[in-house]
């Protein structure tokens, strides 16, 4: 066997030299080479992974196996201290029937002496039969385990015994089985209907969506009209439609909203920790959680979960399972997801970890591209993720990312996600601090960043505009835009301390402070999202604000 891979190592060499031989010229050479080496660096790693992957398999089957021995071990002492337990059970019920049997004997004689078994059974001691295990943990009403007296009784006293003996034993709780799709296994809380939600102790309140209260804040542009709750704990994202809104939430779970009704449609409880980003694909009846490092793709008809989306590059059909209590762990081979993105035409979904963003293609039902070296460092994670209509391809999409180090660097992309990619431009000067949120405004790219800044950014020839110092006075957590009333698009952003500012950058070069929103919240603002006429705000509060352009002012 070694001999025949040696030469067919042989053979590949002679393939390489020959090959090689043949090229024209040194760039010809050169090109070939390169991708040689990235062959062999693909399947060197390739391997690597495989190895360690049956390593993990195997040593996770070794302490299956070392489990399944210690409960075999436990299960053993258990059955024999019930056996135990169940003798010790039988005779004291014997003793107890015995002693009152004699005292029947005693007071009535003659009734008994009239068929002769009093006489014949004074004479010898009586004989049971001990019932097992199986018999005691689980009676029946019409079993026949119970114990029998030589001489015999008659049916009632054995009735009366069997009930005795049943009233000490607890009963063991009903386990109902189901199906994989049954009603009872259902992950989502519809209005009308509540089926069960899945999460093991997690209970999640009927939402609400009601008007403002004379005390909550509002400006002179922007007026509070609405406030929606439903969450036991903070709110982490949103994001809207015209008709749909979505919340995600510490208390892992994600709500869908009516907006045009005013109700709470859905709850999807399925997920193994907090939902940090939520999204409705455009042109479709699908929605997006992200938890960890799951991606789970829901149909809003059905209110079902259809696949999850693994960092690792993997699909699973339907729900992937139930989840349990929360999960502070990642599986082998993933990596935790950052952020998401969905392309305005719904059929492509970027998702960040780590250094690199990777593309999945919803139509084709795969992964079908890679953004490489989104950061300096390995070591650093992609934060934020933004899409805009790409300016060199006709039909393709720019993809803005934010990172930990503080870069923000722009990828062109096909419309079809079929792409390895580099970044085509990095922004610089960069921000202090953590990048957390990446706009692109009509010819305009927006950043922000935990250094309390936002930089302006022209597109026609990616250098600053301009630079706000300390646009707010902690950190800033989202950007996003809104059309007012009788005006162009404004910029809005919001802080960690619950203040709400909106910007001109239209009009001027620079970007001018128009309105300002004091407490908006009484916690931190998370993140924006906005519609033809709402801006939404989710809170730590428990809370999403609705805002509605003044129409006058």
């Amino acid at each position: 066997m070694k001999e025949e891979e040696d030469e067919d190592t042989k053979d590949m060499d002679a393939n390489a030299e020959s090959v090689i031989e043949r090229c024209s010229n040194l760039v010809e050479a050169k090109y070939l080479m390169q991708h040689l080496f990235n062959y062999s660096l693909e399947q060197s790693v390739s391997a690597t992974k495989f190895e360690a992957a049956n390593k993990a398999c195997e040593a996770r089957i070794e302490q299956l196996v070392q489990q399944s021995y210690i409960n075999e071990q436990l299960l053993s002492t258990v059955i024999e201290g019930d056996r135990n337990t169940a003798s010790e059970m039988v005779d004291a019920l014997e003793s107890s029937h015995g002693s009152s049997s004699k005292k029947n004997l005693t007071r009535t004689p003659s009734t008994i002496s009239t068929t002769g078994d009093y006489e014949e059974t004074s004479g010898r001691k009586m004989r049971t039969r001990t019932a097992a295990v199986d018999e005691l943990l689980y009676p029946s009403s019409d079993s026949n385990t119970h114990s029998v007296i030589d001489g015999g009784r008659n049916e009632n006293e054995e009735k009366k015994e069997r009930r005795s003996r049943n009233s000490l034993l607890v009963p063991l709780p009903i386990i109902t089985s189901f199906t994989r799709n049954s009603r009872e296994r259902a992950t989502v809380t519809g209005v009308p209907l509540r089926p069960k939600q899945i999460g093991g102790d997690r209970r999640s309140k009927e939402g609400r969506i009601v008007a403002a209260r004379g005390d909550e804040r509002s400006g002179k542009r922007l007026t509070r009209t609405h406030t929606l709750e439903g969450h036991t704990k903070a709110i982490l994202c949103v994001d809207s439609s015209e008709e749909r809104l979505i919340t995600g939430s510490k208390d892992r779970s994600a709500k869908v909203w009516d907006l045009q009704r005013s109700l709470e449609m859905y709850t999807f409880n399925q997920h193994p920790n907090n939902v940090t980003a939520v999204k409705l694909v455009p042109h479709s009846h699908l929605a997006l959680t992200l938890s960890l490092h799951q991606v789970r793709v829901w149909d809003l008809r059905s209110s079902i979960c259809v696949k999850v989306l693994q960092s690792s590059g993997q699909i699973v059909d339907g729900d992937g399972g139930q989840v349990g209590s929360r999960q502070n762990t990642i599986p082998f081979m993933e990596q935790i997801v950052n952020a998401i993105a969905v392309d305005p035409m719904g059929k492509l979904v970027f998702t960040s970890f780590k250094d690199e963003v990777k593309i999945w293609n919803l139509e084709k039902n795969g992964a079908y591209g890679k953004l490489l070296s989104a950061s300096h460092s390995s070591q650093s994670e992609v934060s934020c993720l933004s899409i805009a209509p790409s300016t060199s391809f006709s039909s393709g999409y720019q993809v803005l990312t934010g990172s930990r180090d503080h870069y923000v660097k722009l990828y062109e992309v096909p419309s079809d996600g079929s792409t390895i990619a580099q970044a085509s431009v990095e922004f610089s000067p960069p921000h202090y601090d953590n990048v957390t949120a990446v706009l692109p405004m009509k010819k305009y790219i927006f950043t922000a960043s935990k250094d309390k800044n936002i930089m302006k950014f022209n597109q026609v020839d990616m250098k600053r505009d301009h630079l706000e110092l300390n646009a707010h006075s902690n950190y800033i957590q989202c950007l996003t835009s809104m059309r007012l009333e009788g005006d162009d698009s404004v910029l809005v952003s919001a802080c960690k301390e619950g203040t709400i500012k909106l910007w001109d950058v239209e009009n001027t070069r620079r970007i001018t402070l128009i309105e300002q929103i004091n407490t908006a919240h009484g916690d931190s603002i998370n993140e924006l999202s906005s519609n033809s006429s709402l801006l939404f705000s989710a809170s730590s509060d428990q809370t999403v604000g609705f805002w509605r352009a003044a129409a006058s002012y």
